[in-house]
C-alpha cells in the first residue's frame, strides 16, 4: 500500500519535473531565437547552455549509477534461492529502474 502511494507521489513528481524542463526547453529555444536580434542575450544564453550541460551531465551520472544498480539486480536475482514474492519484487524493481534509464535516456537525447 505505501508502495504505491510513493509511486503516485513519484509520478506527480515526474510530471512536474517534465513541465518545468519542457517549460526551460521552451524559454531556452526562445531566447536563443532572440538573441540572433538582442547581442545583450548572448550572455544569457550561454548562461542555460552551462545550466543545460550541467543537467545533462548529472542525467548521465544518473543513468550510469542506475545501470550498475540493474545490474547488480539482475546479478543477485539470479543467485537468489527465495520465493516467487521476492523474485518478483525484484524483478518489478529492476523494471522500475530500466524504466527510470528509459526516461534518462530520452531526457539526454532532448537535450542534445
Amino acid at each position: 500500500m505505501e508502495t504505491a502511494k510513493r509511486d503516485q507521489k513519484l509520478d506527480a513528481l515526474r510530471k512536474e519535473l517534465d513541465l518545468r524542463r519542457d517549460l526551460m526547453l521552451s524559454k531556452a529555444r526562445e531566447l536563443e531565437n532572440a538573441q540572433k536580434d538582442n547581442k545583450y542575450l548572448v550572455g544569457i544564453a550561454d548562461d542555460y547552455a552551462r545550466y543545460y550541460q550541467g543537467v545533462k551531465e548529472d542525467r548521465i551520472r544518473q543513468k550510469e549509477t542506475l545501470q550498475a544498480l540493474s545490474s547488480y539486480i539482475s546479478n543477485y536475482s539470479q543467485g537468489l534461492e527465495e520465493t516467487d514474492a521476492l523474485l518478483a519484487e525484484s524483478r518489478t524493481q529492476q523494471q522500475e529502474i530500466m524504466d527510470e534509464i528509459s526516461r534518462l535516456r530520452r531526457e539526454i537525447d532532448s537535450m542534445i
